[in-house]
């Protein structure tokens, strides 16, 4: 068993320090979960057997078990980050170690559509496994006493556990195969959807008779999932769908390690499984999986760049160290619950259930308070940027930037302040409700300004599309317009196909944009078309076209459509892109000194939205392509913050509340959009 848990924990850590060493280390997580089926259903149907099962000491059991060193870990990750990280990120630690306390984290990700992936790598986010895993115990006794009780009254407690068990994994499983090609990110971290891995482990418990002797057929077997084993190491990869069907083969060879005596048997593997350092990895695993993320994560705060190779071998010395201390002095001392003897002094709580209490309740108080101090900051940066609005100060946000000489309204406040930049856009209703995932292909509609309006204004396009949709908002209101949404991420509304590299993500994005264009098309209510993308996507290559100029056509042919049906399109220029570190920049520097020069602003390559959008300008359609540079930049700089506004949240987003300074000018695009033959 411990030769299992050295298996796992070696792979996620191999996996996270270099991910193309080891691309299907992630796996290591699916091997935890079917070993904790196997123990956990072992040990409560043995007692449910005996009549000796307890609930109140099965939770006491898992709360001295793996809180207090969960806890500790969550307490000092937190201590350090509050220390070294920019404040930029300390929503999003904060919030995530909250839930990973609280047990929770696997459903914030799901909530928050979060990638495991991709992205930024967040501090508490190996914890959604644990989160999984706890949520696993806290239901997995309730439903095998369930079953043991109609088990009984049918005439076997055993055979009722096997049946209620086999069905829950069935259901799940099939919930796997059914999600994951739609929705992976849920399918990824969600409880039901992990369940029938359990369930696999807790099933080998239920048939394998105890005290088994091991034979040939077992040591194949140990051999067989062994191999197999290693082989989805190297092979599964991150851009795969999954869980789904494919982690069955994982899940199945874990389980043949498990019935063959991974590690025993004269025939087995024993000798490599058995040996101390095996044995030791496997004792620390739990210790070493809490340790080494937060240390990745940290890491580059604290020496100040991206380690090197040299580095992480010593950060990984350093994760083994903590984890062997964290084992000793922290699993070891708390699982016992206080002496040997079971004995304590009257009214003196055991050290185990104090410990499990005191920490995570100290990093639930830290959270919190942390949080508040946070969201208190944030409703005065939102109470100031109402005054500035209301009022129309002139050198609120792009107001700074059109007029240099212009100063700070609000002296050196950032609005939105810096901890809540980045997830004030993407945890904004908008994102949440407006903007579909890149994981389904339907049609999400959002309606703003007034639903009487005879004039509506539709909004296209990926999440550039969405950072338009504030300064969409302000012109629509102040002209009484109706302003509907269609946007996708990383998918911009073009007749071409978008090259993406998960399998299935690129007919979703086809099957959305089509759709979009048929349905604005078809829709007489709609006067104009507002339309921005990112130029980082590439396209499926037509023949005898380059990328580049399928891309262009394929916006010609989109919009091309849309004015044949009596439209105008208004196309907004690409933003100038900021520094890559440029809110960790404003959380530790002057505002003056995080801004990139505009030679630098480039996107990095030619944009088939602009030439697309050119081509139709000169055959004297009714499409404009807007300049936004102007509204980003003065005197050979893009400016971080401006007028008190934060520009930017992340390496090519603008924040919400600069855009709707631009509102104005927005308003003016649709108001000199041509109108063309089709007018």
């Amino acid at each position: 068993m411990q030769a299992l848990r050295a298996l796992a924990v070696g792979a996620v850590v191999l996996f996270h320090f270099w991910p193309q060493a080891l691309p299907g280390g992630f796996l290591g997580v699916d091997i935890f979960f079917v070993i904790s089926g196997f123990l956990i259903t072992n040990g409560i149907v043995r007692q449910v057997d005996r009549g000796t099962f307890s609930f109140r000491q099965f939770y006491v059991r898992r709360v001295r078990r793996l809180i207090p060193a969960a806890a500790l870990v969550a307490l000092v990750s937190g201590v350090v980050a509050w220390f070294i990280q920019p404040v930029s990120l300390w929503w999003g630690t904060f919030s995530e170690l909250l839930a990973s306390t609280l047990y929770v984290q696997n459903w914030l990700l799901v909530q928050r559509g979060d990638d495991y992936f991709a992205g930024t790598p967040s501090l508490a986010q190996h914890y959604w496994s644990l989160s999984v895993e706890e949520q696993f115990y806290l239901l997995w006794p309730m439903i095998i006493v369930m079953a043991a009780w109609v088990g009984r009254r049918r005439g076997s407690a055993r055979s009722g556990i096997i049946v209620g068990l086999g069905l829950v994994t069935l259901v799940s499983f099939i919930a796997s195969v059914v999600t994951t090609p739609d929705n992976w990110q849920l399918s990824f971290y969600a409880t039901h959807v992990r369940a029938w891995e359990f369930g696999v482990g807790a099933l080998l418990a239920l048939v394998m008779t105890p005290g088994l002797s091991r034979g040939a057929w077992h040591a194949v077997a140990g051999w067989c999932g062994a191999l197999i084993l290693a082989a989805c190491l190297f092979v599964y990869q991150g851009t795969w769908p999954f869980p789904g069907w494919i982690a069955a083969v994982p899940v199945l060879a874990t389980a043949m390690c498990l019935w063959g005596g991974f590690g025993t048997g004269r025939l087995g593997l024993s000798r490599l499984t058995m040996s101390a350092p095996v044995q030791w990895l496997g004792d620390i695993s739990y210790s070493l999986y809490l340790w080494h993320w937060p240390v990745i994560v940290l890491a580059p705060w604290a020496v100040g760049a991206e380690p090197g190779h040299a580095t992480q071998l010593m950060l990984l010395v350093l994760c083994l160290a903590l984890a062997w201390l964290t084992k000793i002095h922290v699993e070891d001392r708390f699982r016992g619950g206080g002496p040997k003897d079971g004995r304590r002094a009257p009214g003196v709580p055991r050290p185990a259930l104090l410990a499990s209490t005191a920490l995570p309740l100290l990093v639930v108080t830290g959270c919190v308070v942390q949080l508040s101090i946070i969201g208190l900051a944030a409703g005065r940066a939102a109470d100031l940027e109402e005054r500035a609005l209301s009022q129309g100060l002139d050198c609120y946000g792009s107001g700074a930037v059109t007029d240099p000489g212009c100063g700070p309204p609000f002296g050196d406040e950032l609005i939105p302040t810096l901890a809540m930049a980045l997830s004030e856009f993407t945890q904004s209703p908008e994102n949440e409700q407006c903007m579909q995932v890149v994981t389904r292909s339907a049609i999400l509609r959002c309606e703003f300004g007034d639903p009487t309006s005879e004039t509506t204004v539709a909004l296209a396009g990926d999440s550039h599309g969405l950072g338009w949709l504030p300064a969409a908002q302000v012109a629509a209101e102040q002209r009484g317009w109706r302003l509907v949404t269609y946007l996708r991420g990383a998918c911009p509304v073009n007749a071409a196909v978008t090259e993406r590299y998960v399998p299935g993500e690129q007919e979703l994005c086809e099957d959305w944009s089509e759709a979009v264009i048929d349905d604005i098309a078809a829709d007489p209510e709609i006067d104009l078309v507002m339309t921005a993308a990112l130029n980082t996507v590439t396209w499926v290559p037509d023949s005898g076209s380059s990328p580049y100029e399928t891309g262009t056509d394929g916006y010609v042919q989109a919009w091309t459509r849309w004015v044949d049906s009596g439209k105008r399109v208004v196309v907004m220029e690409e933003t100038p892109l900021p520094r890559p570190d440029v809110l960790e920049c404003l959380s530790q520097h002057p505002a003056a000194s995080c801004g990139r020069p505009e030679a630098d602003a480039d996107q990095p390559r030619p944009s088939p939205l602009h030439a697309a959008a050119r081509r139709m300008v000169a055959d004297d359609l009714p499409v404009d392509l807007v300049p936004v540079r102007h509204l980003f930049c003065a005197d050979g700089t893009c400016p971080a913050a401006a007028g008190n506004v934060v520009v930017y949240v992340d390496h090519d987003h603008v924040s919400q509340a600069y855009m709707r300074t631009l509102g104005p000018q927005v308003g003016g695009s649709w108001d000199a959009a041509p109108d063309g033959p089709a007018g």
